[in-house]
């Protein structure tokens, strides 16, 4: 494993969010989103099946959500790049998350020094950055329905929002992500 480059975590997400902009980066999410939600079997599903869902090697839905929201951020261009482009948006892609949660994880670092440790009153849960990389992290908060069924009361606040500058409501977007999960489960 490569060592993670001298940056904070600030320029590395700024990294990642030029990144994200680029023509045809959408369909890179597109490729985490099938590579890291699908699993495939032949026959029936077993056990080994399923474990490449507790690989290192695949994005968390935070680090998806996070390259959406990024993407989201400027008008979407989705030309299809070659496919040298592509593994290039992706192999950065990897780099930039790697580099992200190696910087998360060093204000917990710094905060196991001999004299802090040994202070009295040491608690590393007393800085909110130490929490950051395990909530990141962590494990799912939610089944996807209810994400997709409570974004409807969520976001109505930013409807309007969301019409004048994306072009869709948010019941567009809960309607589309309905439907593709009613083609996943015909799948």
């Amino acid at each position: 494993m490569r060592e993670p480059e001298l940056k904070t975590e600030n320029e590395f997400f700024s990294e990642l969010e030029a990144l994200c902009t680029s023509p045809g980066y959408m369909h890179v999410i597109a490729y985490f989103c099938w590579r890291d939600n699908t699993i495939s079997f032949d026959g029936d599903m077993k056990v080994e099946d399923v474990l490449q869902q507790f690989s290192m090697e695949r994005l968390v839905r935070t680090e998806i959500s996070t390259l959406i929201g990024l993407a989201a951020k400027s008008e979407m261009d989705i030309t299809l790049p070659s496919p040298q482009k592509i593994q290039e948006y992706i192999e950065k892609t990897e780099s930039i998350l790697l580099d992200i949660h190696h910087a998360m994880m060093v204000p917990v670092i710094e905060s196991f020094t001999a004299q802090k440790t040994s202070a009295e009153k040491f608690n590393l849960f007393k800085s909110g950055s130490a929490l950051r990389e395990p909530i990141f992290y962590g494990g799912e908060g939610a089944y996807l329905f209810q994400y997709r069924d409570l974004s409807l009361k969520k976001y109505v606040n930013d409807d309007g929002w969301f019409q004048a500058n994306k072009g869709y409501s948010i019941k567009q977007a809960n309607d589309i992500v309905s439907a593709i999960a009613g083609v996943q489960k015909k799948s």
